[in-house]
């Protein structure tokens, strides 16, 4: 599990969230809403995308017709909802199931807060299938982002 997560604003510009997940070197962020409420996921290959997709009218014309020419395209857009999480007591076998399935990362949630992020990279560090029954525990103390969960 990942303890370094960045939260990104539904509200933010596509090309502001890449910036920001390149810079820290991450593939996916969960989302909040206006509120501090988990609304879903973005990966830096849906910004990426969509910001290709802005530069290139034809395709904007497409994809994000409903747009003012100029205006930047928000998270909330490209993002995937809804966000895909556990609790740090679920077992590995339920993120390798989630992961196998398609979904790019599983939150993990205590409470109110994110404390991790378990991606594709994360399995490799895991322990092997046989220790799949292992709960998701962490390892090093967390500083949580601080969320309102949607109910």
């Amino acid at each position: 599990m990942n303890r370094s997560v960045l939260p990104v604003g539904s509200d933010v510009a596509v090309d502001e969230a890449l910036r920001t997940l390149t810079r820290l070197d991450f593939s996916v962020a969960p989302v909040l809403d206006e509120d501090g409420r988990l609304i879903g996921t973005v990966t830096a290959e849906s910004l990426r995308r969509a910001c290709a997709q802005a530069a290139n009218p034809q395709a904007r014309g497409h994809r994000f017709w409903w747009q003012r020419p100029g205006a930047p395209i928000r998270v909330s857009t490209v993002m995937d909802t809804p966000a895909v999480a556990l609790t740090p007591g679920a077992q590995m076998a339920q993120v390798r199931s989630m992961l196998a399935a398609g979904t790019p990362a599983v939150l993990v949630v205590d409470g109110d807060s994110v404390v991790g992020i378990i991606g594709i990279e994360d399995l490799a560090r895991a322990p092997d299938d046989n220790a799949s029954a292992d709960p998701v525990s962490p390892s090093v103390p967390a500083t949580p982002v601080r969320i309102q969960l949607r109910g």
